[in-house]
């Protein structure tokens, strides 16, 4: 039984294979860029459109614009600021 991403980290590893690799490709940056972003439990909102369509294309149907966006929000609630949250 798998459960859905409930964090950026959480994201990435939902992929398959070498699931920072499939990330990048999906996000158009290098993968050196994801591990940062793995290490930092963050996932910028300007690449989520091109992650959610890369997991789309994989079969991946939990990695959501609006699950982003909750993950993103939750982040910004409990550190009280707006780290990777969408642009108005």
């Amino acid at each position: 039984m798998t459960t859905d991403p409930d964090s950026f980290r959480a994201i990435i590893d939902s992929f398959p294979g070498p699931g920072r690799r499939a990330v990048a490709e999906a996000a158009g940056v290098k993968e050196g860029l994801v591990s940062v972003w793995y290490t930092r439990d963050a996932l910028p909102a300007e690449y989520w459109e091109g992650v959610v369509r890369g997991a789309a294309d994989l079969g991946i149907p939990s990695v959501t614009l609006e699950r982003l966006a909750r993950i993103a929000a939750r982040r910004t609630k409990s550190k009280g600021q707006p780290e990777c949250a969408p642009a108005a």
